[in-house]
């Protein structure tokens, strides 16, 4: 019943807003706001998911943290709650595919999948710079 697969994670954000002034949680401050209310102090909270669906690791963190700024101190937490699984594999948002946070997964012994716009995967097939596994699926 609990043979759960610990080789595809699922990483993503989202935010909570405040309504007050929120004034005892530190963590409460003012960001990006995906709720379009920059009015409002929020938190921001990360959640990896496994495959099936279940949560393995989340963190709450400061609203006005960028979430390219997320990805270490989640991969952190996943590993101090599932341990190391070298070779699994880490599917993230655009918003975190940046060289370092990329670096950050690889140096881990992950791999990544990152989610992209269909105009960047036409650009990616036009320089034919998509590896031929992924040519089938156009």
């Amino acid at each position: 019943m609990f043979n759960l697969d610990d080789t595809v994670y699922l990483y993503d954000l989202t935010s909570t807003y405040f309504e007050g002034q929120a004034q005892a949680n530190p963590q409460a401050q003012r960001g990006y706001s995906r709720d379009q209310r920059p009015d409002g102090k929020q938190v921001m909270v990360g959640l990896v998911l496994d495959r099936d669906g279940f949560p393995k690791a989340h963190e709450t963190f400061d609203g006005n943290r960028q979430d390219r700024l997320s990805l270490d101190p989640m991969l952190d937490a996943l590993e101090k709650r599932v341990g190391k699984r070298l070779g699994a594999t880490v599917i993230v948002d655009r918003g975190m595919a940046f060289e370092d946070n990329l670096e950050q997964i690889r140096r881990r012994g992950l791999h990544y999948l990152v989610a992209g716009l269909q105009s960047e995967r036409n650009q990616w097939l036009k320089n034919g710079l998509l590896p031929t596994a992924l040519r089938t699926y156009q």
